[in-house]
């Protein structure tokens, strides 16, 4: 049986990893470099390094985050050591366990990686299966392959029907059996570095020798209501003879809902994959299309597990998750634009934007008072002159007054930062996602 691949499909050839960078907008670059000291039977090593970082309206950049993982992996993946900065309180208890089955899962168990969803630090963390997985593959133009897999042999040996879109029953990738042909496509690779600006990603490991790169960037910027990502995905490994050879890569542009922080659109490419089966898993993408942003990390394994997913594209998905957090941190500077733009507001993905900049500037005349059914609990209270009884002093203008609807006139601006400050009185709840 021949499965037949658009050519509209077929990959296109490893790219340049990042365009120049936008003004107001913010790249995360994450960059995974596994080496083996002792050889193939010896330990993993693994560096990560990931960065978030703000181009500003007049070019000027900011670094919003920046992390490191290091972990160390016997040659049964099993993790030896494990360290991260910022530090991740729990993170020994991954000692011990598997660095590719079921690792997800005890990383959910640690309390506190809950509250570091949407860093660099969980994007490493995350990755670390997925980035495991692969490693391994650069040991094969570094041996004779009837020698690699004899060292392989648990792997050479094993049924991947179905495991993938890749590996789906009838590839021309699989014998008979179920087993691998091990016939892989490759292509030089256009390292991550061959770009002229020095900022378009983060000083990351560069060992000699037998070495494996997962390389990430996701380009964030707003236009109007909507979120736009541009985002590459590369594993590649070095060579005996020098350079480097791609062996995954996918390119991938996608649009979301400022207001509600769902998937409009996503258009993956696929550049280099190893089989001819491999790029049909992009058909399926559009089961995300109206799913949270926030949700993706859980839906594509649920909806495009098995033949209908790549792996290694369903890694790159899965990434966008982190989209809201990166988008948070433009918002500010983009608020009187969205607003013209007809921002929508709602109660759930992203604050409005004047609840938000209540959270991160408080306006004149705006204090700390008692809650009068709490004791000693704070809550802000308005005393504007006016109504509220400030007669102190000339009245002030509040600060947020800019972001408000430009054909609202001042006494209903006035109204609404009263009512929302009351709002925020009531529930005690601290507004999250500002920069």
């Amino acid at each position: 049986m021949v499965i037949a691949v658009p050519d509209q499909l077929r990959p296109r050839g490893s790219v340049t990893s990042a365009p120049p960078r936008r003004a107001a907008s913010v790249r995360r670059t994450v960059t995974m470099d596994f080496t083996w000291p002792d050889g193939l039977r010896g330990d993993t090593v693994l560096d990560g390094r990931a960065r978030d970082l703000r181009t500003n309206d007049d070019g000027g950049t900011t670094v919003l985050a920046a992390a490191s993982l290091g972990l160390v992996s016997d040659n049964r993946r099993v993790i030896r050591r494990i360290s991260s900065t910022p530090l991740l309180p729990g993170r020994q208890a991954l000692v011990g366990e598997s660095a590719m089955s079921g690792f997800r899962r005890r990383l959910s168990e640690v309390s506190a990686a809950a509250t570091a969803a949407g860093t660099p630090l969980y994007q490493l963390l995350d990755d670390v299966p997925g980035a495991t997985l692969v490693s391994g593959a650069a040991w094969q133009r570094w041996y004779d392959m009837d020698r690699y897999l004899e060292i392989k042999a648990d792997v050479s040996h094993r049924v991947m029907t179905d495991v993938c879109t890749g590996y789906q029953h009838g590839s021309s990738a699989l014998n008979p059996d179920g087993t691998l042909r091990w016939h892989q496509g490759r292509q030089p690779a256009v390292d991550i570095d061959a770009v002229d600006d020095d900022l378009a990603w983060h000083q990351h490991a560069a060992p000699a020798g037998v070495a494996m790169r997962r390389a990430r960037r996701i380009d964030v910027w707003l236009d109007g209501p909507v979120i736009h990502v541009d985002a590459f995905f590369q594993d590649s490994s070095t060579l005996p003879e020098g350079g480097r050879q791609s062996i995954h890569e996918y390119t991938l542009t996608a649009a979301a809902d400022l207001g509600t922080g769902t998937l409009r659109t996503v258009t993956p490419v696929p550049r280099v994959l190893p089989y001819d089966e491999c790029p049909l898993a992009t058909r399926n993408v559009a089961a995300l299309a109206g799913l949270p942003l926030s949700e993706l990390r859980g839906a594509v394994l649920a909806r495009l597990r098995g033949p209908l997913g790549c792996t290694h594209l369903n890694d790159m998905l899965r990434a966008l998750a982190a989209v809201p957090a990166l988008a948070a941190q433009l918002r500010l500077r983009g608020l009187r634009g969205a607003y013209r733009a007809g921002w929508p507001q709602s109660s759930r993905g992203l604050q409005s934007p004047v609840v938000a900049c209540l959270s991160v500037r408080t306006p004149p005349g705006i204090t700390g008072a008692r809650h009068p059914a709490a004791g000693s609990a704070p809550r802000p209270a308005l005393r504007h002159a006016g109504r509220l009884g400030n007669a102190s002093g000339p009245r002030p203008r509040p600060a947020v007054r800019e972001f408000a609807p430009a054909r609202c006139g001042r006494r209903q601006r006035q109204d609404r930062l009263r009512r929302r400050a009351r709002t925020l009185a009531r529930h005690e709840r601290p507004i999250r996602g500002c920069a």
